[in-house]
């Protein structure tokens, strides 16, 4: 891809190509789950899932110990063109833990059906010890992936978050010396991965996002880095007409139009790309800094535009045009963003409502405690109301909780 890259720059020298930082962070993930301990690790994980979710009796017997010790979490397994995917299987067995190894122990249970998963869910000391340290290895990488695939203009953040990634990566490997997940030849591998990945994910315009971000005017950014971004964006100045190196002078310095204290105030209350639209008719510099902030970097709102493509045109119904799939792809995409926004409103609503009337119930019963004998039994009334109240939140939301897994699995 690097290579196509240079090709696409070697031609058109206006086009600064980019690689999808969450596509990069996932291959990061890939990369590490092809290590063959972990790839047989994980095996054995999906065995564990695969055993339970097969059997009748065994789902059912889950779901009772599930019930019985207050745990919602369904287990998950993996699936490969979902991003993060093997972090959410290995978290749900992790929460699970108490209920699989009261499965495992269970005498009613045909030891023909636990057998296979039995040795495995009581291992203490080697299996659920692993399983907590490739949950601590892949949580930051999945944790940058989720919040890297909002539709938000984020690229001033992905040098930060990639980095820390990286950090938090090192920090794992250097606490856990002694790894029997891992040799020393696979941690250096890793590590050595994260670099690889960095050069194909970062590029220069996410330093210069960086730079333009007036919170913080890169300042984390070395001597070297600076040079090689002023000199991007002076450049990109001039292929796009416009005079930037006075503007670009005093933003860093902040005199003469940025000295105004109202502009860096309104900075630490919106995003950079609105600081800068905001200054449209100010700053030539604006212009250069909103096409940088602009920039797509990620192809999650991509795929999220495929999956929705693919319920629209398929094997029943593949004779549509392209102009009206895509008009029915776009009806479809829009329609579940509208309705999503609409269930979290209500629901904010209700919970507000509900928690006004607890509220009231409660000043209420205060409020007429005074003479013990005659209003004890109304205060207790409203203390049960109030509970009864409480107790039916809960259980509301503890069945759209189990109904919203048993539907995602």
């Amino acid at each position: 891809m690097k290579k196509s890259f240079e090709l696409v720059k070697s031609i058109y020298k206006s086009i600064q190509p980019l690689g999808c930082v969450a596509h990069g962070l996932h291959l990061l993930c890939s990369d590490i789950l092809k290590i063959s301990s972990v790839h047989e690790f994980l095996k054995k994980n999906s065995n564990i899932v695969h055993v339970i979710k097969r059997s009748q009796l065994l789902s059912s017997v889950f779901k009772k110990y599930q019930i019985s010790k207050g745990i919602k979490i369904q287990l998950k397994l993996p699936v490969k063109t979902r991003w993060g995917s093997f972090l959410f299987c290995l978290e749900s067995l992790f929460q699970n833990k108490s209920v699989l190894q009261a499965m495992a122990v269970d005498e009613n249970l045909p030891t023909s059906l636990i057998r296979p998963i039995k040795l495995t869910l009581l291992d203490d000391n080697k299996y659920w010890e692993n399983v907590s340290k490739m949950i601590s290895l892949l949580t930051p990488i999945v944790d940058a992936i989720i919040s890297i695939e909002s539709n938000n203009n984020q690229i001033h953040l992905f040098r930060t978050l990639v980095n820390d990634v990286e950090n938090q990566i090192e920090l794992f490997f250097s606490k856990s010396m002694l790894n029997p997940l891992f040799s020393i030849a696979e941690e250096i591998k890793i590590v050595a991965d994260i670099k690889k990945k960095k050069l194909f994910i970062l590029g220069t315009v996410h330093l210069a996002a960086e730079l333009l971000d007036p919170k913080t005017q890169g300042c984390k950014l070395n001597s070297n880095e600076r040079i090689y971004t002023l000199e991007f964006i002076y450049e990109l100045g001039i292929s796009m007409g416009v005079n930037i190196m006075e503007d670009l002078s005093n933003y860093q310095s902040k005199t003469d139009k940025f000295a105004k204290k109202f502009i860096w105030e309104n900075s630490l209350l919106s995003e950079p790309l609105k600081w800068w639209q905001f200054l449209n008719h100010i700053s030539p510099l604006s212009k250069v800094a909103v096409r940088i902030l602009s920039a797509p970097c990620t192809s999650a709102a991509t795929e999220r535009t495929f999956s929705t493509f693919s319920w629209i045109h398929n094997k029943k119904r593949n004779k549509l045009t392209t102009v009206r799939a895509g008009k029915l792809t776009y009806l479809s995409y829009n329609w579940k963003l509208k309705n999503k926004m609409c269930s979290i409103s209500k629901k904010n609503e209700e919970s507000s409502e509900n928690s006004s009337v607890v509220i009231e119930e409660i000043q209420s019963s205060s409020n007429d405690i005074a003479p013990m004998n005659t209003e004890q039994s109304s205060s207790s009334q409203s203390d049960s109301d109030s509970d009864q109240s409480i107790i039916y939140d809960d259980t509301g939301s503890d069945e759209e909780l189990i109904s919203s897994s048993d539907e995602e699995d």
